[in-house]
């Protein structure tokens, strides 16, 4: 942001501009967190869960930009929905509330929907009318809320839900940062399930008592 202020002499001649620039704290944050979630792909190599790196994203978007709940839930096919991660600040008494909540909607069409649907984000109310998927508990009073989808991973799909406590928060700016956002998250969640599948794989070959070793269809020892 720019104030520029002329200054005149005593004629009031203009002789001098005086230039006022102060920093934008929600871009100057932006860059940085990105940069923090790129990095957890390091943390997954190095052993650290993935639940764990999702967590850490909830997490920076309460602390760094001040939405009070954010939450991530993948479905697998067959296995129903799952929540991954969730954050929210102090005024959101997750303990009393949270379990309750999730148990109502878990199992809900809404939220399979939700997880499914590869167009893009959905925005709504936090308060629903009866019978409306509630994306926060409602003890918690939030406003709105903006849902990303995930892009699915195989038989894996989710959504990144961001709350909001006031009103007309979620602009075309921010819809489509959280969106970029949601696109790291996928990258991330692909980079996981890799992870895990060589992990799986190493664990079960270490098991054998026997020598084993992996080829391709020309003999070749990969």
């Amino acid at each position: 942001a720019c104030v520029v202020t002329p200054l005149f002499d005593h004629s009031q001649e203009v002789t001098a501009w005086h230039w006022r620039l102060t920093v934008d704290a929600e871009h100057a944050s932006a860059q940085p967190f990105i940069q923090m979630v790129q990095s957890l792909e390091a943390k997954l190599f190095a052993g650290q869960s993935l639940d764990r790196c999702l967590t850490q994203i909830c997490e920076g978007l309460v602390h760094t930009f001040g939405f009070p709940f954010v939450w991530m839930a993948t479905v697998r096919k067959g296995y129903g929905a799952q929540l991954r991660a969730h954050a929210e600040t102090a005024g959101c008494d997750w303990e009393s509330h949270g379990s309750l909540w999730w148990s109502e909607i878990s199992g809900q069409e809404g939220l399979l929907r939700a997880c499914g649907d590869l167009d893009g984000f959905l925005l709504s109310r936090c308060t629903p009318l009866s019978g409306e998927l509630a994306w926060c508990p409602p003890v918690f009073h939030l406003h709105e809320t903006l849902c990303v989808s995930l892009a699915r991973q195989g038989d894996l799909s989710g959504v990144l839900v961001v709350c909001s406590a006031r009103p007309h928060v979620f602009d075309a700016t921010v819809s489509e940062w959280l969106r970029a956002l949601g696109h790291q998250i996928e990258r991330l969640i692909a980079y996981g399930k890799q992870l895990e599948q060589w992990r799986l794989h190493s664990a079960a070959i270490c098991s054998v008592k026997d020598a084993v070793c992996v080829t391709d269809p020309q003999g070749r020892m990969e």
